[in-house]
Parts: structure tokens; sequence; C-alpha cells
């Protein structure tokens, strides 16, 4: 597998969309592959949307999501200088004053646009600065999948580390590192274990990962929300909006509240980009 996406990095843009435009094609018209969820969950988001528009971001979610896979095969290939030029970073210098201060912080993205794209922000950092970079995944079942999406993840200065391991992780380095970055999708449903947190998110009820809170909270951390915008096929910006300065300080449940009302207003802006194939909104069980 690993020899292919090598093969496939070396091929041009617009050749690969082609693939992926063919792709689609199957994904959405003949295998109309999750359908039914993605429409479920556009509806209960968007009730004030017509049926026809609904519609029209299902078809753009599918295009979408192909350019994704498109895009993380050839991530797999960039230099530093490629993937700067594909992934802009706007507001690194709030996170580079914080580390100058002594702090350490957590980095809430989600699975909007390009989820992989805020894995280069190690490429802006201040190497005098001493940043460990991190970020946080759930394996796939797939062995030899899981290992080619860490090394693509880890191709640009951050460090995958297992949801269920980050704990004991920052414990040794924020002992031995002198600040530590912790980047955490904190957009996926919690399991019932680890299920604290309520809120509506999305014109829906909705369970709230509330992990990176608590990691945050316990080595009082600074915190900011990642907003990512599509620019174009290919093309992404990564904002950086700091939430607070020390989680410690602030209510409980007041990182996750403000997280999900930051991603909401990111998805509105462009809802066809959005993870909508995946089963978010489970009710109570």
């Amino acid at each position: 597998m690993q020899g292919l996406v090598k093969v496939l990095t070396k091929l041009p843009f617009w050749f690969l969309y082609g693939i992926g435009d063919f792709l689609c094609f199957i994904m959405a018209r003949i295998m109309k592959y999750r359908r039914d969820i993605i429409l479920k969950n556009l509806r209960a988001s968007f009730p004030e949307k017509t049926e026809k528009e609904i519609n029209k971001i299902c078809m753009a979610y599918y295009h979408h999501l192909c350019d994704v896979f498109i895009e993380i095969i050839k991530f797999y290939g960039m230099s530093d200088d490629e993937m700067k030029k594909h992934v802009d970073f706007v507001g690194v210098e709030q996170l580079m004053k914080d580390a100058e201060e002594g702090r350490n912080c957590m980095i809430l993205t989600s699975h909007h646009c390009n989820w992989e794209a805020p894995i280069a922000i190690p490429l802006y950092f201040d190497d005098s600065l001493g940043i460990h970079s991190c970020h946080v995944y759930r394996n796939l079942a797939d062995k030899k999948f899981d290992a080619l999406m860490v090394k693509i993840r880890n191709g640009f200065g951050s460090n995958s580390v297992e949801g269920g391991k980050i704990l004991r992780y920052l414990v040794g380095k924020t002992k031995t590192e002198k600040r530590v970055f912790v980047g955490f999708p904190a957009d996926q449903r919690p399991t019932d274990k680890i299920l604290h947190y309520w809120t509506n998110f999305m014109n829906q009820e909705a369970a709230v990962l509330d992990s990176p809170e608590r990691l945050a909270r316990m080595f009082k951390m600074s915190c900011y929300f990642c907003h990512i915008t599509k620019i174009k096929r290919g093309y992404y910006q990564c904002r950086y909006i700091k939430i607070c300065e020390n989680v410690a300080e602030t209510p409980e449940f007041y990182v996750s509240e403000q997280y999900i009302r930051l991603l909401e207003e990111n998805i509105k802006e462009q809802p066809e980009y959005y993870f909508w194939s995946h089963n978010r909104w489970k009710g109570r069980e």
C-alpha cells in the first residue's frame, strides 16, 4: 500500500482530482454511501433549508470527501515549502507568545474541511522555543493503513498519539520537554464510559467529548480553536482563535461549550465541508 501511495503522490493534482471525481460518481450515484445518515444529519442541522438545498449540500459533500482522500495522499509526498503553499496558518503568533511565557497549549480541531491540514502547524513554530508537538488520533482497524496514516501525519514534525495513551504521554513529555502543544479533534462522539456533558450542537442534542478540556485543565494549558476554511481545491486556511489562557481558571465545561459554539460558526460558513457521513448525533442510550 505504501508503495502505491508513493507512486500516486508523484501524479499531478489535476489527474488525481479526475480520479476523485470518478470515485465521487461511484460513491454518490451508485453506492449512495451513507446517504441516509448524511441526509438525516443535514435535515436536522438545517431545518430552514429546502430539500433541494439539502441535496445540493449532500452532493457537494461527496465531492469534498473524495477531494480530502486525494489531498491526504498528496500530503505524503509534499515538501515543507509545498505544504506551506497549500495550508496557510493565521494566528500562530499567539501560540508562540504562550510558549514564550511558559504555557503549554491545547489546540481543538475538528472534522471540518480537510481535518489533516492542521498537522502542518509545526512548520510555523519558532524552533528556539523548544516546542514538542503531538496530535491525538483513533487507530484504524486495518493495521497497514493505520501505519500509513501515522506516517503521513508525522511527516511535518508532529507526533501521533492514540487517544487512550495521551494522558501518560503528556505526563512524560511535560516533564522532559520545554513546551508541549496538543492537537485534539474534539468533535467526535464520546463513548458512554467518558460521557459527561451534553449540549445543543447544530440544532440537535449532542454528547460532547470533554477529554481535551480535562487534559488541558490538568496541565493548566492555554486553549485554542482551529477554524478551518477551504479556499479552493487543495488549499486551506487554519486560523487559531484563543478560547482561554489557562483552562484551570475557567468553569467546568466552559472550553467544551465554547468549542462547540465556534465549531458551529465554522460549519455554517461552509456546510458542505463537514463530516456529515459520521453518525455523530446519537441520542441518549
